[in-house]
């Protein structure tokens, strides 16, 4: 192996010219892709364009229309039912309709009620603002508009809240269904609105909400994160190296690296279609920890062997290090490449890319370093004074408290077991930004003061339940929903069979708010609506023009994943009962069944990587001793941010289920270099105490300096104002400092409290230790 490692090593030396063209040619052919890169932040986003669910869905928005709404709510502490509020209300819903991309606004003074005069169906707003420009009623007029605004069943918690004190303006934004959505024209003059109103009205309160506010508020965020975390992270790494190199040439060459990996992999990444979503933005931040790793392993093995002679001190670095960081890119792939074939898009986008990047960033170490090394190599020298460390007396403590120290470990495993039940899964999109963002806010005040949380939509189809048109299929929907408006988190429903009702009760009075059982009073009930309904209120809202599908709205209240789970459980036994099918969609329905992806690809990707990585160490180290012993510092840490995210209240969602195999995939770097250089030595020594000294003399320093920098890296995300990136950072973080925690401390006492049954491990070195740092 060595002999092979050579020839490779001199082919690498002799043609550093030509490798750095090479490396050029393939950055500038990887990264013409990047004037095609997009962003999307929508809720497809989480879904692959094949998915059946998203396909439904899509059909589903083409026959009823857009879902996506732009929101603003309108709160006055002491009541909205004022002629000047209401005249402001009026005011801003105009402002709403020439909103870009808004193609209907509804609002507590475009909502049509119907009434009844001599005989005649009459559908119009609560205020008559067709007739005239300002609205000047008396208090008892005010007074009367109130009570029929509180006590209508669509308006109350829905439009106004039960207080009269907070209302919501509903934009409905032009459908897209091929394309990414882009609503940042419409955010960005709705948030020019909030401003001026704000400044007028001091008394009042304007919070920016709806689908299309979350949209933009994610592309808003990811785009501040990112212009922070990276920043931090490039001045990190500028310190870091240079207070191991102290040149600046060194800086440059890392920064070569870094930036050729980010780029080219973005560059890919927009040729396959792959968009910036609150995932793969993530990619150039662990990419530079990854470049950083490589490269350090490098200059520092340059900067400790050379002694003037540049070429050969680059034969003898590329020789050193060429296979150690093979087989670590090969280990990080393996954690990265585990998300690929998952359902959730962004997670399989982020473990392609971040597999492609790896792999790019080895290549280019060893194309453009060497090159780079022969031109600016000369004063690249070790600064670091040659220590020898006295760990007697640490090692002879790791020999006396052998025992208790992995007692310790098997207690923190055992215990971290027991909690994997207790990590809350909640995939709710609002969790990854922290509660001081305004999107929370605006949720949190919309939830506490008009009670609307989400909405679901049930679908009908006429091969299922009859004519649509029939009184035996409306009676069976209006049962249903009647039952479902028991239930304690359902604000109302919403259905042809509302319209039915209203109509029925304006003609023949109170008390027959019901569905008509003569399906000729059905017909006349919707004719007449028909007649002076609006084209934005018109029955094709609730049913299809064709006459083959219905949809339900519910307005329930349910928030999180497991709560929302249990409810749409309950909504389908009610459907069960009365031996009713339908399909549930819409957002709320599509992003909670990821949930169930969430575990699947928290399973399958850890259980993939922990058993690839394990049976790839046992074949590298040929031996299977060592290669269980191996699982120690990857599972360790696993365990550790189980309790953690059990304890911190942290939801594995689509961000956190990644920490898992990224941090493993990373980690395992260090436990190959630990495991190698002991073996090495104990082959040579077959002592376990000078073997244990000799590894922490040498590769110790490298896996504490490559863990100290990629922690660094990774705390970097605590700048970021998203919850998912500041969760990612302390998660991913800690498990990296547990990961070495375990290869210090609990592999050496283990190592010992083994003893003489390691004279079985097989004494073949297959690489060479990595130089220390």
């Amino acid at each position: 192996m060595l002999k092979k490692v050579d020839v490779v090593a001199k082919f690498i030396q002799k043609n550093s010219g030509k490798l750095f063209l090479v490396g050029i040619l393939l950055f500038i052919l990887t990264s013409l892709g990047l004037k095609n890169l997009q962003s999307d932040f929508s809720f497809r986003v989480w879904f692959k364009k094949d998915d059946p669910a998203i396909v439904y869905y899509n059909n589903f928005e083409q026959t009823f229309g857009n879902e996506d709404k732009i929101i603003l709510l309108v709160h006055h502490p002491d009541g909205l039912f004022t002629n000047k509020n209401i005249n402001l209300i009026q005011e801003i819903t105009k402002k709403f309709e020439l909103l870009p991309q808004v193609t209907g606004v509804d609002s507590l003074t475009t909502f049509d009620v119907i009434e009844s005069v001599e005989d005649e169906i009459l559908v119009g707003p609560l205020f008559d603002f067709e007739s005239q420009n300002t609205i000047n009623l008396s208090p008892t007029q005010m007074s009367t508009k109130k009570e029929d605004a509180l006590n209508h069943r669509i308006l109350k918690g829905f439009i106004v809240s039960e207080n009269g004190k907070t209302t919501s303006i509903f934009g409905t934004l032009k459908p897209v269904f091929e394309e990414n959505p882009n609503y940042l024209d419409t955010f960005n003059k709705l948030e020019l609105l909030q401003k001026e109103l704000k400044s007028q009205y001091p008394e009042m309160q304007f919070h920016i909400t709806g689908t299309a506010g979350t949209i933009e508020y994610y592309r808003e965020a990811v785009t501040k994160d990112l212009s922070v975390i990276f920043p931090v992270i490039l001045i990190s790494v500028i310190l870091i190296m240079f207070l191991l190199f102290r040149n600046f040439s060194v800086i440059g060459m890392a920064f070569s690296i870094i930036l050729t990996t980010i780029m080219s992999t973005l560059g890919i990444g927009a040729l396959i279609g792959v968009k910036v979503n609150p995932l793969t933005s993530m990619i150039p931040c662990i990419l530079i920890a990854i470049c950083l790793a490589d490269a350090i392993h490098i200059l520092a093995t340059y900067a400790k062997l050379n002694t003037g002679n540049v070429q050969d001190t680059i034969r003898k670095t590329v020789k050193k290090n060429f296979i150690p960081t093979l087989f670590t890119t090969i280990t990080t792939i393996i954690g990265f490449s585990s998300f690929a074939f998952t359902k959730i898009a962004p997670i399989s986008e982020l473990g392609i890319l971040t597999s492609i990047g790896t792999a790019l960033a080895w290549a280019y170490t060893y194309t453009l370093l060497p090159w780079l090394l022969s031109i600016r190599g000369k004063k690249i020298r070790n600064i670091q004074k040659e220590k020898k460390i006295n760990l007697s007396s640490y090692i002879l403590k790791l020999d006396r408290y052998k025992v208790a120290i992995f007692s310790l470990f098997l207690l923190v495993f055992t215990y971290g077991i027991t909690t994997l039940n207790k990590v809350d899964i909640d995939n709710n999109s609002t969790k990854m930004f922290k509660k001081s963002h305004p999107m929370v806010q605006a949720l949190d005040f919309a939830t506490e003061n008009l009670g609307v949380a989400k909405e679901i939509n049930i679908v009908f189809y006429k091969k299922d339940l009859g004519d649509l048109y029939d009184s035996k299929s409306l009676l069976l929907l209006e049962n249903l929903q009647t039952n479902l408006e028991k239930l304690p988190f359902v604000t109302k429903t919403q259905s042809m069979v509302n319209i039915i009702q209203e109509t029925n009760e304006s003609l023949l009075g109170k008390g027959h708010f019901r569905v008509p059982e003569d399906r000729k009073r059905i017909a006349e009930n919707l004719f007449l609506y028909e007649l002076s309904s609006s084209s934005q209120n018109n029955l094709y809202r609730f049913i299809s023009r064709d006459g083959e599908m219905m949809r339900m709205n519910i307005v329930w209240m349910s928030s999180g994943s497991k709560e929302v789970s249990k409810n749409l459980a309950i909504v389908k036994d009610e459907m069960d009962k009365l031996g009713i099918k339908g399909h549930i969609t819409g957002k709320v329905p599509l992003l909670t069944s990821q949930n169930v992806e969430v575990i699947n690809t928290f399973i399958e990707s850890l259980m993939i990587s922990l058993c690839l990585i394990t049976l790839f160490i046992m074949w590298h180290l040929k031996s299977i001793r060592l290669g269980l012993i191996a699982l120690i510092p990857n599972v360790l840490p696993l365990i550790i941010i189980s309790i953690m995210m059990s304890k911190l209240g942290i939801s594995l969602n689509a961000g956190t289920v990644l920490v898992a195999s990224i941090s493993l995939g990373i980690a395992v770097d260090d436990t190959i270099h630990f495991f190698d250089s002991f073996k090495n030595n104990f082959s040579e020594t077959g002592d376990i105490k000078a073997s244990i000294r000799a590894v922490f003399e040498g590769t110790g320093k490298a896996i504490v300096t490559t863990t100290t920098v990629l922690v660094v890296c990774f705390c970097a995300f605590f700048a970021g104002k998203l919850q998912l990136n500041h969760d990612f950072g302390l998660l991913t973080s800690t498990c990296l400092i547990f990961a070495l925690l375990a290869d210090l401390v609990v592999v050496p006492a283990l190592f010992l409290l083994l003893g003489k049954s390691l004279d079985e491990v097989p004494t073949t070195a297959v690489v060479a230790e990595p130089e220390a740092i």
